[in-house]
């Protein structure tokens, strides 16, 4: 016997409808509005924010020229997260290649990194995010800090949500773990 929870359920009961495409106008608009929490995901992801910016312009730009091509099976949202998850993705490898034995004052520094979720100084969230996987990080920061549900962070990452819930829950887990210490 099969159960399903309340977000697989609601996921896959959602009729079918057409498609809808965007007035070029609309999209350009919902870009710009979009524009900065795209830039908070390639920081995280990417935690420098040079490379942060030159990913969500990336993303942005690889967007505009896709505009022919959306078809509006998605939110514009979870398309842009997608594609800047990809850009980051591929920015990540890129960077990875490089050699980093260099002293360079642009590296990201996880002991000096405090995300900016509160004005009172670094925050439990922030200390332990660094501590994650990128999986468990992206998670964790579309579900609190976009404030994404299950089914879209799983549209956004393209995983499957039984995926996302296992991150979700495994990075729960570590930070109660971490609060009881």
């Amino acid at each position: 016997m099969q159960t399903f929870s309340v977000l697989e359920s609601t996921l896959h009961s959602v009729p079918a409808s057409k498609p809808v495409k965007l007035a070029k106008k609309e999209f350009d608009r919902l870009l710009t509005e979009l524009s900065p929490a795209i830039l908070r995901y390639c920081q995280r992801y990417l935690r420098n924010i040079d490379d942060a910016q030159e990913a969500c312009q990336e993303t942005m730009l690889k967007a505009l020229n896709g505009y022919a091509n959306f078809e509006g099976r998605a939110s514009v949202k979870n398309w842009l997260y997608s594609i800047a998850k990809n850009v980051c993705a591929s920015l990540y490898q890129q960077r990875s290649k490089l050699d980093l034995t260099e002293d360079n004052e642009d590296l990201f520094d996880e002991a000096s990194y405090t995300p900016a979720l509160t004005d009172e100084g670094p925050c439990l969230f922030g200390e332990l995010i660094t501590r994650l996987s990128v999986q468990e990080r992206n998670v964790l920061s579309f579900r609190f800090v976009e404030d994404l549900q299950l089914p879209e962070i799983a549209c956004a990452l393209d995983l499957n949500i039984s995926t996302v819930k296992m991150c979700y829950y495994r990075a729960l887990d570590k930070f109660q773990m971490a609060q009881a210490s």
